[in-house]
């Protein structure tokens, strides 16, 4: 699970694992207790990451509040621009991996709602 975790691809993941990659393939997409810790374990990463980021916001927007004060007009374009798109919408939004279930029962759940749903539209 730490190279998934760590971005790893399912071969290289399951080769870590010491296991086939049709079996990782299973325990992710059938296994809904693997996949419930798989999407804890991504949300723990992604919140533990956010809280690193919010520590550096205040010298990120001094940063910033600097360059939009720079002689050079390139400077303080860029710079309008960054905090522009900052508060654009969605532009802070958590990977769907930081939403996803993280119980057997709720990924399970999960997986009958999207297979009914693919089933209306074939």
């Amino acid at each position: 699970m730490a190279s998934l975790l760590a971005g790893a691809t399912d071969a290289d993941a399951s080769t870590a694992a010491g296991v086939d990659r049709t079996t990782l393939w299973r325990w992710r997409t059938r296994d809904p207790a693997f996949a419930a810790v798989l999407n804890l374990r991504r949300r723990e990463l992604w919140n533990a990451a956010q809280a690193k980021l919010r520590n550096l916001v205040p010298k990120a927007l001094r940063t910033l509040a600097a360059a939009l004060d720079d002689t050079a007009p390139a400077v303080r374009l860029r710079a309008a621009g960054l905090v522009l798109r900052a508060l654009a919408p969605g532009a802070a939004d958590p990977p769907r991996e930081a939403n996803a279930p993280s119980t057997a029962d709720a990924v399970q759940s999960q997986w009958d709602h999207d297979s009914f749903v693919a089933s209306l539209g074939r």
